[in-house]
C-alpha cells in the first residue's frame, strides 16, 4: 500500500480489523456515512462516499477484504482477509506462534485522532514497530533491512522523518 500510495485503504483496512469483532456479528452492514464519518478528522485525508467505494475496490483488489463482497441492498458486507491476503481473517485465539501474532493498536489511535496525523508512510513504520515489538520490548531496522524485509524503500522512512514520526 506504501507505494502504491493507498493511505485511505490502508485506514480503512485498520479500521474494518479494529471493528470487526463486533461488526462481523451485526445483523445489517453499516452504511457509508457511519465509515466516513469514523474515518473523518481535522488532518486526515478527505472522504466521499466515492473516495469510500473506492478504497473498498482497492482493498478487494489486494485481497484484503472478500472479493464482491456481500451486497445487502445499497450496503455490502466486507470481510476482512489475513493481512498477506492468503486467507480469511481469523480472530487471534491464543496462538503464539510467530505466524500468528498479533497487536491491538491502542483506543488513543481511533480516539485522539492519531490515525488523522500519520503520513502513509509514518504509518506504515508504526505497523512494522508494532508487529516486531509484539514479543519483544525493543527491535533495530537498518534502512537496507526495512527493504529487505518489508519491501520498504530507504527513501520511505528516511523522508520527513518517517520513523521518528511513527514513534512520537
Amino acid at each position: 500500500m506504501l507505494h502504491q500510495r493507498k493511505h485511505r485503504a490502508l485506514l480503512l483496512y485498520l479500521l474494518l480489523l479494529t471493528c470487526w469483532p463486533w461488526l462481523h456479528d451485526r445483523k445489517r452492514p453499516l452504511e457509508g456515512d457511519v465509515w466516513i464519518r469514523a474515518l473523518t478528522a481535522k488532518g486526515a485525508p478527505t472522504w466521499s462516499a466515492s473516495t469510500l467505494s473506492r478504497s473498498w475496490a482497492d482493498l478487494a483488489e489486494l485481497g484484503l477484504v472478500t472479493k464482491g463482497a456481500k451486497r445487502e441492498g445499497r450496503l455490502i458486507r466486507p470481510a476482512p482477509r489475513r493481512e498477506d491476503a492468503a486467507a480469511d481473517y481469523e480472530f487471534p485465539g491464543g496462538r503464539r506462534d510467530r505466524f500468528n501474532t498479533y497487536f491491538a493498536l491502542p483506543d488513543e489511535f481511533w480516539k485522539d485522532e492519531l490515525f488523522a496525523k500519520a503520513l502513509l508512510p509514518a504509518l506504515v513504520m508504526l505497523l512494522v514497530i508494532a508487529k516486531e515489538t509484539n514479543s519483544k520490548e525493543e527491535v533495530w531496522f537498518t534502512y537496507d533491512g526495512l527493504e529487505d524485509w518489508y519491501g520498504i524503500k530507504r527513501k520511505s522512512p528516511e523522508r520527513r522523518g518517517g520513523a521518528r514520526r511513527a514513534l512520537a
